[in-house]
Protein backbone atom coordinates (compact mmCIF):
# COMPACT_ATOMS: atom_id res chain seq x y z
CA UNK A 1 0.00 0.00 0.00
CA UNK A 2 3.03 2.29 -0.04
CA UNK A 3 2.24 3.26 -3.62
CA UNK A 4 -1.25 4.31 -2.56
CA UNK A 5 0.10 6.44 0.29
CA UNK A 6 2.52 8.05 -2.15
CA UNK A 7 -0.48 9.46 -3.97
CA UNK A 8 -1.20 11.78 -1.04
CA UNK A 9 2.13 13.53 -0.42
CA UNK A 10 1.87 16.92 -2.08
CA UNK A 11 -0.36 19.99 -1.95
CA UNK A 12 -2.69 19.71 1.01
CA UNK A 13 -6.41 20.34 0.99
CA UNK A 14 -6.79 20.95 4.73
CA UNK A 15 -7.84 17.87 6.72
CA UNK A 16 -8.99 16.06 3.59
CA UNK A 17 -6.40 15.03 1.01
CA UNK A 18 -3.16 15.98 -0.71
CA UNK A 19 -2.62 16.03 -4.46
CA UNK A 20 1.11 16.03 -5.26
CA UNK A 21 2.37 18.65 -7.71
CA UNK A 22 5.11 16.33 -8.91
CA UNK A 23 2.75 13.45 -9.55
CA UNK A 24 -0.25 15.11 -11.16
CA UNK A 25 0.50 13.34 -14.40
CA UNK A 26 0.39 9.80 -12.96
CA UNK A 27 -1.76 9.86 -9.81
CA UNK A 28 -4.37 7.99 -11.80
CA UNK A 29 -1.91 5.22 -12.63
CA UNK A 30 -0.95 4.92 -8.97
CA UNK A 31 -4.51 4.44 -7.72
CA UNK A 32 -5.39 2.15 -10.64
CA UNK A 33 -2.34 -0.03 -9.96
CA UNK A 34 -2.96 -0.15 -6.21
CA UNK A 35 -6.64 -1.14 -6.43
CA UNK A 36 -5.94 -3.60 -9.24
CA UNK A 37 -3.25 -5.20 -7.09
CA UNK A 38 -5.60 -5.56 -4.11
CA UNK A 39 -8.45 -6.95 -6.22
CA UNK A 40 -6.27 -9.37 -8.15
CA UNK A 41 -4.56 -10.83 -5.08
CA UNK A 42 -7.95 -11.26 -3.38
CA UNK A 43 -9.95 -12.51 -6.33
CA UNK A 44 -11.99 -14.84 -4.13
CA UNK A 45 -13.03 -12.01 -1.79
CA UNK A 46 -15.20 -8.94 -2.08
CA UNK A 47 -13.16 -5.76 -1.68
CA UNK A 48 -15.11 -2.93 -0.06
CA UNK A 49 -13.87 0.61 -0.71
CA UNK A 50 -15.35 3.13 1.77
CA UNK A 51 -15.00 6.88 1.28
CA UNK A 52 -16.64 9.15 3.84
CA UNK A 53 -17.53 12.83 3.21
CA UNK A 54 -16.64 12.51 -0.45
CA UNK A 55 -18.77 15.54 -1.49
CA UNK A 56 -16.79 17.76 0.93
CA UNK A 57 -13.49 16.42 -0.36
CA UNK A 58 -14.42 16.83 -4.02
CA UNK A 59 -15.65 20.37 -3.38
CA UNK A 60 -12.34 21.29 -1.75
CA UNK A 61 -10.43 19.84 -4.68
CA UNK A 62 -12.60 21.77 -7.14
CA UNK A 63 -12.10 25.02 -5.21
CA UNK A 64 -8.33 24.59 -4.98
CA UNK A 65 -7.94 23.59 -8.63
CA UNK A 66 -10.67 25.61 -10.41
CA UNK A 67 -9.09 25.18 -13.85
CA UNK A 68 -8.71 21.42 -13.60
CA UNK A 69 -11.20 18.59 -13.40
CA UNK A 70 -9.48 16.60 -10.67
CA UNK A 71 -12.76 15.99 -8.83
CA UNK A 72 -14.41 14.60 -11.95
CA UNK A 73 -11.31 12.62 -12.92
CA UNK A 74 -11.29 10.96 -9.52
CA UNK A 75 -14.93 9.93 -9.87
CA UNK A 76 -14.38 8.73 -13.44
CA UNK A 77 -11.32 6.72 -12.41
CA UNK A 78 -13.15 5.06 -9.54
CA UNK A 79 -16.09 4.29 -11.82
CA UNK A 80 -13.78 2.62 -14.36
CA UNK A 81 -12.25 0.51 -11.58
CA UNK A 82 -15.71 -0.61 -10.47
CA UNK A 83 -16.45 -1.74 -14.02
CA UNK A 84 -13.11 -3.52 -14.42
CA UNK A 85 -12.96 -5.42 -11.13
CA UNK A 86 -16.08 -7.45 -10.43
CA UNK A 87 -15.09 -8.13 -6.81
CA UNK A 88 -14.80 -4.41 -6.04
CA UNK A 89 -17.59 -2.58 -4.24
CA UNK A 90 -17.65 1.09 -3.29
CA UNK A 91 -19.62 3.10 -0.77
CA UNK A 92 -19.57 6.90 -0.93
CA UNK A 93 -20.98 8.72 2.07
CA UNK A 94 -21.51 12.33 3.01
CA UNK A 95 -23.82 14.54 4.99
CA UNK A 96 -24.79 16.45 1.86
CA UNK A 97 -25.27 15.31 -1.71
CA UNK A 98 -22.51 14.96 -4.29
CA UNK A 99 -24.88 16.61 -6.78
CA UNK A 100 -23.80 20.01 -5.43
CA UNK A 101 -20.20 19.31 -6.41
CA UNK A 102 -21.11 17.96 -9.83
CA UNK A 103 -23.09 21.08 -10.71
CA UNK A 104 -19.83 23.05 -10.44
CA UNK A 105 -18.07 20.81 -12.96
CA UNK A 106 -18.29 22.35 -16.41
CA UNK A 107 -19.06 19.29 -18.48
CA UNK A 108 -22.18 18.04 -20.20
CA UNK A 109 -23.00 15.00 -18.07
CA UNK A 110 -20.93 14.79 -14.86
CA UNK A 111 -23.60 12.60 -13.30
CA UNK A 112 -22.34 9.73 -15.49
CA UNK A 113 -19.43 9.40 -13.05
CA UNK A 114 -21.76 7.98 -10.40
CA UNK A 115 -24.78 6.78 -12.36
CA UNK A 116 -23.89 3.14 -11.73
CA UNK A 117 -24.19 3.63 -7.97
CA UNK A 118 -27.39 3.10 -6.01
CA UNK A 119 -28.45 6.11 -3.97
CA UNK A 120 -29.64 5.26 -0.47
CA UNK A 121 -30.74 7.41 2.42
CA UNK A 122 -29.41 6.28 5.79
CA UNK A 123 -32.47 6.16 8.00
CA UNK A 124 -32.60 6.37 11.80
CA UNK A 125 -32.53 3.06 13.64
CA UNK A 126 -35.67 1.26 14.79
CA UNK A 127 -37.32 2.46 17.98
CA UNK A 128 -36.54 -0.73 19.93
CA UNK A 129 -32.87 -0.57 18.94
CA UNK A 130 -32.77 3.13 19.80
CA UNK A 131 -34.20 2.47 23.26
CA UNK A 132 -31.70 -0.36 23.84
CA UNK A 133 -28.87 1.96 22.86
CA UNK A 134 -30.21 4.73 25.08
CA UNK A 135 -30.46 2.31 28.02
CA UNK A 136 -26.83 1.27 27.56
CA UNK A 137 -25.64 4.88 27.33
CA UNK A 138 -27.79 6.00 30.27
CA UNK A 139 -27.12 3.14 32.73
CA UNK A 140 -23.85 1.50 31.72
CA UNK A 141 -21.79 4.08 29.85
CA UNK A 142 -22.68 7.39 31.53
CA UNK A 143 -23.87 5.77 34.78
CA UNK A 144 -26.53 8.46 35.29
CA UNK A 145 -28.63 6.06 37.34
CA UNK A 146 -28.66 2.32 38.08
CA UNK A 147 -32.02 1.98 36.36
CA UNK A 148 -34.24 4.08 34.12
CA UNK A 149 -37.88 4.01 33.04
CA UNK A 150 -38.56 2.92 29.48
CA UNK A 151 -40.88 5.91 28.99
CA UNK A 152 -38.03 8.28 29.77
CA UNK A 153 -35.75 6.55 27.28
CA UNK A 154 -38.53 6.65 24.70
CA UNK A 155 -38.85 10.42 25.13
CA UNK A 156 -35.11 10.87 24.67
CA UNK A 157 -35.11 8.73 21.51
CA UNK A 158 -38.10 10.57 20.08
CA UNK A 159 -36.35 13.87 20.72
CA UNK A 160 -33.29 12.54 18.89
CA UNK A 161 -35.34 11.09 16.01
CA UNK A 162 -33.75 7.69 16.80
CA UNK A 163 -30.44 8.93 15.37
CA UNK A 164 -27.59 7.15 17.21
CA UNK A 165 -25.21 10.12 17.14
CA UNK A 166 -27.72 12.41 18.83
CA UNK A 167 -28.77 9.75 21.35
CA UNK A 168 -25.13 9.36 22.37
CA UNK A 169 -24.44 13.09 22.60
CA UNK A 170 -27.68 14.04 24.32
CA UNK A 171 -27.30 11.40 27.04
CA UNK A 172 -23.70 12.47 27.54
CA UNK A 173 -24.92 16.03 28.16
CA UNK A 174 -27.67 14.81 30.49
CA UNK A 175 -24.98 13.08 32.56
CA UNK A 176 -23.41 16.44 33.47
CA UNK A 177 -26.67 18.24 34.16
CA UNK A 178 -27.40 19.63 37.61
CA UNK A 179 -30.56 17.57 38.02
CA UNK A 180 -31.52 13.97 37.51
CA UNK A 181 -33.58 13.34 34.35
CA UNK A 182 -37.14 12.28 35.15
CA UNK A 183 -40.38 11.92 33.23
CA UNK A 184 -41.50 15.25 34.69
CA UNK A 185 -38.45 17.33 33.79
CA UNK A 186 -37.01 15.62 30.72
CA UNK A 187 -38.78 17.87 28.18
CA UNK A 188 -37.34 21.02 29.76
CA UNK A 189 -33.90 19.43 30.05
CA UNK A 190 -33.89 18.43 26.38
CA UNK A 191 -34.98 21.88 25.26
CA UNK A 192 -32.24 23.43 27.38
CA UNK A 193 -29.74 21.19 25.62
CA UNK A 194 -30.75 22.67 22.29
CA UNK A 195 -30.29 26.17 23.66
CA UNK A 196 -26.99 25.61 25.43
CA UNK A 197 -25.20 22.84 23.55
CA UNK A 198 -26.10 23.35 19.89
CA UNK A 199 -22.41 23.69 18.97
CA UNK A 200 -21.50 20.49 20.81
CA UNK A 201 -24.29 18.72 18.95
CA UNK A 202 -22.90 20.08 15.64
CA UNK A 203 -26.25 21.60 14.72
CA UNK A 204 -24.94 24.93 13.47
CA UNK A 205 -23.42 23.24 10.43
CA UNK A 206 -26.94 22.70 9.07
CA UNK A 207 -27.14 26.47 8.64
CA UNK A 208 -23.49 27.24 7.88
CA UNK A 209 -23.03 24.73 5.09
CA UNK A 210 -25.83 26.24 3.00
CA UNK A 211 -23.47 29.03 1.94
CA UNK A 212 -20.85 26.53 0.78
CA UNK A 213 -23.16 24.36 -1.29
CA UNK A 214 -26.08 26.55 -2.37
CA UNK A 215 -23.94 28.81 -4.48
CA UNK A 216 -24.93 31.22 -7.23
CA UNK A 217 -27.74 33.71 -7.45
CA UNK A 218 -31.33 33.98 -8.63
CA UNK A 219 -32.51 37.18 -10.28
CA UNK A 220 -35.77 38.78 -9.24
CA UNK A 221 -38.09 40.55 -11.69
CA UNK A 222 -36.02 43.72 -11.38
CA UNK A 223 -32.78 41.94 -12.21
CA UNK A 224 -31.59 42.11 -8.61
CA UNK A 225 -29.37 39.12 -7.70
CA UNK A 226 -30.35 37.19 -4.59
CA UNK A 227 -27.94 34.54 -3.21
CA UNK A 228 -29.40 31.06 -3.43
CA UNK A 229 -28.17 30.18 0.05
CA UNK A 230 -30.13 33.12 1.48
CA UNK A 231 -33.29 31.95 -0.25
CA UNK A 232 -32.69 28.45 1.11
CA UNK A 233 -32.46 29.87 4.64
CA UNK A 234 -35.65 31.88 4.19
CA UNK A 235 -37.48 28.79 2.95
CA UNK A 236 -36.30 26.80 5.97
CA UNK A 237 -37.32 29.64 8.28
CA UNK A 238 -40.84 29.57 6.85
CA UNK A 239 -41.18 25.79 6.88
CA UNK A 240 -39.89 25.54 10.48
CA UNK A 241 -42.77 27.62 11.85
CA UNK A 242 -45.49 26.39 9.46
CA UNK A 243 -47.81 23.48 10.10
CA UNK A 244 -48.09 22.90 6.37
CA UNK A 245 -45.75 24.51 3.86
CA UNK A 246 -46.89 24.11 0.29
CA UNK A 247 -45.12 25.44 -2.77
CA UNK A 248 -47.77 28.17 -2.89
CA UNK A 249 -47.21 29.23 0.72
CA UNK A 250 -43.42 29.24 0.26
CA UNK A 251 -43.75 31.36 -2.87
CA UNK A 252 -46.16 33.72 -1.13
CA UNK A 253 -43.92 34.03 1.93
CA UNK A 254 -40.91 35.05 -0.10
CA UNK A 255 -42.76 37.40 -2.42
CA UNK A 256 -44.89 39.18 0.19
CA UNK A 257 -43.29 38.92 3.61
CA UNK A 258 -39.71 39.25 2.36
CA UNK A 259 -40.64 41.49 -0.60
CA UNK A 260 -38.86 39.29 -3.14
CA UNK A 261 -40.37 38.92 -6.59
CA UNK A 262 -39.62 36.15 -9.05
CA UNK A 263 -40.68 35.47 -12.58
CA UNK A 264 -40.31 31.71 -12.33
CA UNK A 265 -41.58 29.53 -9.52
CA UNK A 266 -39.28 26.81 -10.87
CA UNK A 267 -36.35 28.47 -9.08
CA UNK A 268 -38.02 27.93 -5.70
CA UNK A 269 -39.19 24.43 -6.60
CA UNK A 270 -35.58 23.54 -7.46
CA UNK A 271 -34.42 24.80 -4.06
CA UNK A 272 -37.11 22.80 -2.27
CA UNK A 273 -36.07 19.71 -4.23
CA UNK A 274 -32.41 20.18 -3.29
CA UNK A 275 -33.27 20.76 0.37
CA UNK A 276 -35.17 17.47 0.28
CA UNK A 277 -32.26 15.64 -1.34
CA UNK A 278 -29.96 17.02 1.35
CA UNK A 279 -32.24 15.69 4.14
CA UNK A 280 -33.38 19.05 5.44
CA UNK A 281 -36.94 18.46 4.27
CA UNK A 282 -39.34 15.74 3.31
CA UNK A 283 -42.33 16.15 1.03
CA UNK A 284 -45.69 14.91 2.30
CA UNK A 285 -49.21 14.98 0.90
CA UNK A 286 -49.73 18.26 2.78
CA UNK A 287 -46.53 19.96 1.65
CA UNK A 288 -42.98 20.21 2.96
CA UNK A 289 -41.75 19.73 6.51
CA UNK A 290 -38.43 19.21 8.27
CA UNK A 291 -37.08 15.69 7.92
CA UNK A 292 -35.98 15.61 11.56
CA UNK A 293 -37.89 17.13 14.45
CA UNK A 294 -34.64 17.77 16.36
CA UNK A 295 -33.35 20.00 13.57
CA UNK A 296 -36.72 21.73 13.33
CA UNK A 297 -36.78 22.49 17.06
CA UNK A 298 -33.21 23.78 16.97
CA UNK A 299 -33.99 25.89 13.89
CA UNK A 300 -36.96 27.49 15.66
CA UNK A 301 -34.89 28.18 18.79
CA UNK A 302 -32.14 29.76 16.69
CA UNK A 303 -34.73 31.91 14.90
CA UNK A 304 -36.10 33.14 18.22
CA UNK A 305 -32.59 33.94 19.37
CA UNK A 306 -31.82 35.85 16.18
CA UNK A 307 -35.08 37.79 16.34
CA UNK A 308 -34.27 38.73 19.94
CA UNK A 309 -30.79 39.90 18.93
CA UNK A 310 -32.28 42.00 16.13
CA UNK A 311 -34.83 43.48 18.54
CA UNK A 312 -31.94 44.46 20.83
CA UNK A 313 -30.24 46.26 17.95
CA UNK A 314 -27.38 43.80 17.54
CA UNK A 315 -28.00 43.23 13.86
CA UNK A 316 -24.37 42.52 13.00
CA UNK A 317 -24.57 39.34 15.10
CA UNK A 318 -27.22 37.77 12.88
CA UNK A 319 -25.69 38.32 9.47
Amino acid sequence: MSSFRALFDGVEIPKIIKIPDSKKSHWKAVIEHTIADVCTHNADKTILFLWDEIPYMLDNIKNQYPDANFSLEILDTLRALRQEHHNLRMIYTGSIGVHHVLTKVKIDSPIQSINDLHTARLLPIDTEDAIDMAHYRFVTKEKIAPSVERELLHKICQFCDNVPYYIKEVIAKLSIANEMPTIENIDNMLNNLLLNYSNDLNLEHFRARLKDYYTGEILDVNGRPIPRYRLAKLLLNHIAISETATIESCFSQLTHYYSLSFEHRDDLIELLTLLSKDHYLIKTDNGYQFAFSLIKHWWIFSLIKRWWIEAEGLEEAVQ
